[in-house]
């Protein structure tokens, strides 16, 4: 958390209250990547640099999907619209810009 990070004295109810959104600073916490041999700061910095990445990959194969889809049994109901795409996509990284730029700061 971008603010329990920094040298400032939190009101003890806040504190609790900035736990409960820890996972939007560290969505791959999840899964636990310590288990995995992913313990270092290294590999940390680069699974939470590939995120953004992985998103793109998973909305640009959705939209593949769709095309073959669509080619494949002639209706046009299959067919995903790429601005719908692109706001869910950019949603997202809007929803996880805490973590991006939590990350930013790491390197500095």
């Amino acid at each position: 958390n971008i603010a329990k990070n920094c040298n400032i004295e939190l009101p003890a109810g806040y504190s609790s209250v900035l736990d409960s959104f820890s996972v939007m600073n560290d969505i791959i916490s999840i899964f636990k990547p310590a288990c995995a041999g992913f313990a270092g700061f290294e590999s940390d910095l680069i699974t939470k640099a590939f995120i953004p990445v992985f998103l793109l990959l998973v909305a640009v194969t959705l939209k593949g999907v769709s095309f073959i889809v669509t080619k494949g049994t002639g209706k046009v109901k299959y067919h995903m619209d790429s601005n719908r795409l692109t706001n869910i996509f950019m949603s997202l990284m809007f929803t996880f810009f805490n973590a991006i730029v939590n990350l930013s700061l790491v390197l500095f």
